[in-house]
Formats: structure tokens, C-alpha cells, sequence
């Protein structure tokens, strides 16, 4: 018996072979864990059928009907490689809680820092640009409104608007924020006149489509033949909705800013050459870095696990992000 994280706990092999059983995946061979992720809900694990990844435990009761549905939905709408089948079993007698059992995806997991820090310049902006075009091609999946999936396996749309959503996203994440950690009055009064200067770009139309939530290359896998790159995989849609894609630009715009401000231009520059930007894109990409980043503000000030100067004021953490003509697309 070995204990594969906090998350997941011991699991002994006659409760990973009755899983396999349940989905006629063959015989246990081995289980492993994974050296990546921070929630620690997945395991490596093989049968005489092949490999696949066990997700267990999850953190929001209907989180693994959110991803099965995503992703049924992809594999059909696009061509997105994604780990389908998603097999879902939702009795809780094996393991203590619902799992599901969906195939490993090839190629080299950008999660492990390992890997990625042998991938040269020239390469990194390769995978950058592929990142554009992979999130353009995701959002072929589109939706007739605005809205989240919940428990009871419906669409539920955004109200007044998605717009007034993403507003009301951040002043939960600033009060939230504000519990554990040092916002000052200039702080939020920034944050208001930002609001009040670039709201109207939230009220321009758009195609509702699939908005990932969490984009960013810890949750995808790339291959290489021959000097010709792809995105492999593309994986964990827990926080996923439907809604302006555009937001699915900021977390992975954000890290590569703290990169290499070139693979920021090639990321959103590419992806703006496969959808062409409305109206407003830029100070609509602004409240949404904002939201995003008071996400990881909170989150990080709460773990105690912040990596940049810890007495920076919020303004000052962020502003570099919203910045975005500093790009020069």
C-alpha cells in the first residue's frame, strides 16, 4: 500500500485493479505517482491494456461531470487531442470517492521543469505560438450563452451578464484578499478606477464558447518529430465555463510574462492571427488579468507561498501585467 498524495491517500493494488475491472481495462501492472500537479489528484497508472491517468477525489462534488462533459465535447467539436474516453464512475465504493480513468497522453509533460528547461529559445517560442493557435482551435467549441455547468447537469447562464460576472469575480477576490493579506485604500482604489476606465469593453458582443479556466503548459503535453511541434495533450478542465475566450489568454500571458516577454507577444499574437480581436480587446484583456491575478494573489498569500517580494503593494504586483503595450502587437 502507498500513499500517492495528501489528496488521494493509501491505495493498494487490489482497489487500482478493481477500477480497471469496472472499465475492462485489463490486468494491474503498475501505479505511480505523479511528480507534478498541486492538487495531487491524479496517478500514473498501467494495465495489460495500456497506459491511462486514475483522477480521484474531487474537489467540488460535480467536478469530474464538468470535465467529462468538456471533454466529450471537444473530442467531438474539435481537434483538440484530448484524454478521451473520460471514463467516469460515480459510486464511491472502490476508493472512498467518485475517480475516473482516461487515457495518458503522449509526449513531454512542460509541468516538469526538468524537461522544459532543456528546451532552447527558438523552441520555447515555437510551443508559445502553438499555445495561441491550440486555444484558438479549443474555442470551435461554442455555446448559445454564457454560463457554468452545475451539479444537476445543466448549463446555467451568467447573470445580469458575463461581464457583470467577471466583476463581481473581482470584488470577491479583493475582499477575499483583503482577509489575509495587506490591500491598502490606494490599492483598491486603483482597482475601481480601472474597473470604471475599461467596463464598457465588457458589454461589446461575442460567440459564447468554451473557456478552459486554467490554461496554462503545466496542463498540456508536446511532441516533437523531426523539428515539428504540437500540443499532444491538453488536460484538466475542473474550472472550465462557457464564456469570452479572451480570458483564457491571462494566466498563461501572465507566466510567460515572468518568462520571457517574447513568449507572451507570441502567445497572444498568435492567437489574435487565428481570431481576429473585437473592439475594446485590450482594456477588456486588462480586467481580465486583473481578475486573474487578484486569483493568484489570494491563493498565494493564503498557501504562504508567494515568489515575489512579499511586501510589494498589489498595485505594484500587478500593474506590470496589465501593462499589456508593452507587448507591441
Amino acid at each position: 500500500m502507498i500513499k500517492y498524495s495528501d489528496c488521494l491517500g493509501v491505495i493498494n493494488v487490489n482497489q487500482f485493479q478493481m477500477a480497471l475491472e469496472k472499465f475492462n481495462l485489463g490486468k494491474f501492472v503498475k501505479a505511480e505517482k505523479v511528480p507534478f500537479g498541486s492538487v495531487g489528484q491524479n496517478v500514473f497508472l498501467t494495465s495489460t491494456e495500456g497506459d491511462f491517468v486514475l483522477r480521484g477525489n474531487p474537489f467540488y462534488s460535480h467536478q469530474f461531470a464538468v470535465e467529462k462533459f468538456m471533454v466529450d465535447n471537444l473530442h467531438e467539436r474539435t481537434d483538440v487531442p484530448v484524454p478521451w474516453p473520460y471514463l467516469l464512475d460515480t459510486s464511491t465504493d472502490i476508493f472512498g470517492w467518485k475517480y475516473v480513468i482516461m487515457p495518458r497522453m503522449p509526449g513531454l509533460p512542460l509541468a516538469d521543469g526538468n524537461i522544459k528547461g532543456k528546451i532552447n529559445k527558438e523552441n520555447r517560442k515555437k510551443i508559445a505560438r502553438l499555445m495561441g493557435e491550440t486555444l484558438a482551435r479549443m474555442q470551435e467549441f461554442t455555446w448559445d450563452f454564457s454560463g457554468i455547468h452545475t451539479d444537476d447537469s445543466t448549463v446555467k447562464p451568467f447573470e445580469p451578464s458575463y461581464g457583470e460576472w467577471i466583476i463581481q469575480g473581482i470584488r470577491r477576490h479583493l475582499e477575499e484578499a483583503r482577509e489575509i493579506s495587506n490591500i491598502t485604500i490606494e490599492d483598491v482604489s486603483w482597482i475601481d478606477n480601472l474597473i470604471a476606465q475599461n467596463k464598457e469593453a465588457l458589454h461589446v458582443p461575442f460567440q459564447p464558447c468554451f473557456v478552459m479556466g486554467d490554461y496554462k503548459e503545466d496542463n498540456v503535453v508536446v511532441s516533437c518529430n523531426g523539428g515539428n511541434w504540437c500540443v499532444s495533450g491538453v488536460f484538466d478542465f475542473a474550472m472550465s465555463h462557457f464564456g469570452d475566450g479572451e480570458f483564457d489568454l491571462t494566466r498563461l500571458y501572465a507566466m510567460y510574462l515572468d518568462e520571457d516577454p517574447a513568449l507572451a507577444k507570441e502567445f497572444v499574437s498568435t492567437y489574435m492571427h487565428c481570431k481576429t480581436p473585437r473592439e475594446g480587446f485590450v482594456k477588456r484583456l486588462q480586467i481580465y488579468i486583473l481578475n486573474e491575478r487578484l486569483t493568484i494573489w489570494e491563493w498565494a498569500k493564503r498557501a504562504k507561498i508567494v515568489w515575489w517580494e512579499d511586501k510589494m503593494s498589489l498595485r505594484d504586483w500587478i500593474e506590470p501585467y496589465i501593462a499589456i503595450e508593452q507587448l507591441n502587437l
